[in-house]
């Protein structure tokens, strides 16, 4: 399986999302979370390891620096300093979630890849809204993910109540990061054809299931931002 890599300081640093995710001559990664767009910067070496990531569709921008060298390499998709950045640069989650009531028709599913947090590979994920739109669940093909209570927020908003894949599943307690307040949701395309899991201060992309339900009648809203 191919992975791509950007060389930050000496130190091949694989996208966590290469599906989607893409890299400025400068090193510079773009990135969304919650479908808007974001940049971030790493860097690793034997001595440290970095992040400046910013969005200025948020206006919210962060750094941070440690001394664990290298880290960042080690199919984490960043270091406990780099994962941090984006969590900071993404903003705390909404105070108040307000379901909203609409038709739901049948379970949505999706399935794509992401960089595994257990192993240093690529992980298939699998993710399904229930018909209810009450539940989502991610199965992961490196045993991590799980089911989380979910609510519709928007006509393509589902915010989650708790981790769906990074900090879920095999090894769930191993990431204290996964544990902190953050931004979750699932953001399904006007068209139906795709999806975004919003998790850790970034999206990761994922297509309608083949011989899924295809999301229809979603009228047009906002990302979640």
């Amino acid at each position: 399986m191919r992975l791509l890599v950007v060389r930050a300081e000496g130190i091949l640093c694989p996208l966590p999302n290469p599906a989607a995710e893409k890299i400025s001559r400068g090193g510079v990664e773009h990135y969304t979370s919650g479908g808007v767009s974001g940049w971030r910067k790493s860097g690793d070496t034997e001595g440290y390891s970095a992040r400046s990531a910013w969005s200025f569709d948020k206006r919210r921008a962060a750094f941070a620096v440690d001394t664990c060298g290298g880290c960042g390499e080690r199919g984490t998709s960043g270091s406990s300093a780099q994962r941090a950045a984006l969590l900071l640069a993404d903003g705390p989650p909404i105070a108040k979630v307000t379901p909203i009531s609409l038709s739901q028709g049948g379970p949505l599913a999706f399935r794509g890849e992401a960089l595994s947090h257990i192993y240093p590979s690529n992980a298939l994920l699998e993710l399904t809204i229930d018909a209810s739109g009450a539940a989502v669940d991610v199965a992961s093909s490196d045993g991590a993910g799980g089911t989380t209570a979910a609510a519709r927020t928007g006509a393509h908003t589902w915010s989650l109540a708790g981790p769906a894949f990074i900090g879920a599943g095999y090894q769930a307690g191993e990431d204290p990061l996964a544990t902190l307040p953050q931004k979750r949701a699932v953001v399904v395309a006007e068209s139906g054809e795709s999806a975004l899991l919003q998790e850790m201060g970034a999206d990761t992309v994922l297509d309608r299931q083949e011989g899924g339900r295809i999301a229809t009648g979603l009228s047009s809203t906002q990302p979640l931002a």
